[in-house]
């Protein structure tokens, strides 16, 4: 069983409604690996939204991973629903939904709860003053360009000519554009005839980097820009839509928006996987829907010496368990003990068609016995008696308990001896 746990560490009332540790800890060891058995069944009990989750509190030191922050979402603050905190739980569900049978009970102020659903969140930012600059230089190497040879007493003319690449020496370096700088640079060096020179605070501006505010917020090479990590001041705009709380725990237990809803009557409690009730009062009957829904019916048995609890052990096996048409279902026979620290013992017992069985339970440890005197069985299905056969033990003065359990039952069962 999984109830959503408050922003306290321990399981006392103290505020926000932090589903993801609950659910962290159903799997997960205090360490953060992966518990060696998993639960073949989760009931998850919620009266509320989740409004915290293991980024504000958590009951162990592992790390947040799983799963991953979700970067420049707002922070979950204790009061409201936060879609961070549903996205971290729902993390966890999605994990073990396929292989984990997740029943999901809602009760009391989630069933008149709506909420804003975030479909897409706006990203998170801050605003920063950035100064750009260029650094980038290509080298340069004068070279004469004869365009006309000396000839008699003509003077040879040309022209000098900046040549750029690979040169075997440079007369200078200029300013060059990152994208000729990236496009044209091929080693960490300068022999290529590019380099990464001291930054120049003037155009053209290539790169930018912080800085602070300048005396006017006008000046050149000067902008404010919106930077994507934390400190997050502000968010770019959400796409929500409203949505209820019960369609909320539905998406994580099912993931989608309605999963199995239980029946009034209870009818298909064997597939239900939603149980939404308005009231505190119905929560013991869907309990024991739940429950019953998972072993079909069950035989609870209590041994009473002279009327109180029995202090001695009494150890009880499941004999023979027959369908509706008499016929043995060959079910492994189990065995419960009673005693002061256990005073009851429950056989879960497997009903596929829906029906009834018919289950035999004998008393196994007759030797340690010999203090006590059998007096009867008694047997009920909530106030109602139900119908027994008592079968007389060969060889003893007990008997063999024959009663009937019909789909979704709780019987209970008496032995009643004497001191």
């Amino acid at each position: 069983l999984l109830t959503e746990v408050n922003k306290s560490s321990v399981l006392t009332a103290g505020g926000g409604t932090n589903w993801e540790d609950g659910w962290y800890r159903t799997f997960y060891n205090a360490d953060g690996t992966l518990q060696d058995v998993l639960p073949e069944r989760v009931v998850f009990f919620t009266d509320g939204i989740p409004t915290y989750d293991r980024q504000n509190q958590k009951a162990d030191t592992a790390s947040l991973e799983p799963p991953a922050i979700l970067p420049g979402w707002p922070t979950a603050n204790g009061s409201d629903y936060n879609q961070t905190s549903f996205n971290r739980t729902n993390y966890i569900a999605s994990r073990f939904r396929s292989s984990v049978d997740l029943i999901g009970v809602g009760v009391g102020g989630i069933t008149t709860t709506n909420v804003q659903w975030v479909q897409s969140q706006g990203r998170g930012y801050h605003m920063q003053w950035e100064r750009g600059f260029h650094q980038y230089e290509r080298g340069y190497r004068w070279e004469w360009i004869v365009t006309r040879p000396a000839k008699g007493k003509k003077k040879e003319r040309g022209y000098w000519s900046k040549e750029y690449g690979a040169q075997p020496y440079y007369d200078g370096w200029e300013s060059t554009s990152g994208g000729d700088y990236n496009a044209n640079n091929v080693n960490s060096g300068q022999s290529d005839g590019y380099r990464v020179g001291a930054k120049q605070y003037s155009s053209p501006y290539e790169d930018w980097e912080p800085s602070s505010a300048p005396s006017n917020s006008n000046a050149s090479g000067y902008r404010n820009s919106r930077v994507y990590t934390e400190p997050y001041t502000d968010f770019e705009t959400q796409t929500t839509t409203s949505a209820t709380g019960n369609t909320v725990l539905a998406r994580l237990i099912a993931g989608n928006d309605f999963g199995v809803p239980i029946n009034s009557d209870y009818s298909n409690a064997a597939e239900a996987d939603m149980y939404i009730l308005s009231s505190w009062s119905d929560l013991v009957d869907a309990l024991q829907q739940v429950a019953l829904a998972e072993c079909g019916g069950t035989l609870t048995l209590q041994t009473r010496v002279n009327g109180g609890p029995a202090s001695d052990p009494f150890t009880y096996q499941n004999t023979e368990v027959r369908d509706s048409g008499g016929v043995d279902m060959n079910v492994e026979p189990t065995v419960v003990t009673t005693s002061t620290r256990f005073p009851t013992g429950t056989f879960d017992l497997p009903i596929p068609s829906g029906s009834s069985v018919s289950v035999d339970i004998e008393p196994q440890n007759l030797s340690d016995l010999v203090g006590y005197n059998f007096g009867s069985w008694s047997c009920k299905s909530g106030a109602t008696s139900k119908t027994i056969t008592q079968t007389l033990i060969p060889g003893s003065t007990y008997k063999t308990l024959t009663v009937g359990v019909s789909a979704n039952e709780a019987v209970s069962c008496v032995m009643n001896v004497t001191a």
